[in-house]
C-alpha cells in the first residue's frame, strides 16, 4: 500500500491506512520498514479504532512523508506485487 500512497504525498503530508491491530500489524510493520525508508515514510502514530459491527482489533495507521521518494516510484502495475520492497 505505500508505494501507491507515498508517492503521491507531498513531503509533511500524511497517509491515513485502515489496518487490523495486534500481532498482524506488528509483522506488517516489521516488514515495511525497508519500502517506509526507500519511500520517504515514518510511521506517526496509530490509534485503536472500534467500528460497529467489527469485533477484531482495527487501527489507524498515520504514516508522515519526511522526504522525497526517489523517481523510480511507483513502479509499473504488477510490478509491487511480484517484487515487494
Amino acid at each position: 500500500m505505500l508505494e501507491y500512497t507515498l508517492p503521491f504525498t507531498r513531503r509533511g503530508g500524511v497517509v491515513a491506512a485502515w489496518k487490523h491491530g495486534g500481532e498482524r500489524l506488528e509483522a506488517e510493520l516489521e516488514s515495511a520498514q525497508r519500502a517506509l525508508q526507500i519511500l520517504g515514510g515514518s510511521v506517526r502514530t496509530i490509534y485503536p479504532v472500534t467500528a460497529t459491527g467489527l469485533t477484531d482489533n482495527r487501527v489507524v495507521m498515520v504514516i508522515e512523508k519526511v522526504k522525497a521518494t526517489p523517481g523510480d516510484y511507483p513502479r509499473r502495475t504488477g510490478v509491487p506485487g511480484k517484487q515487494p520492497l
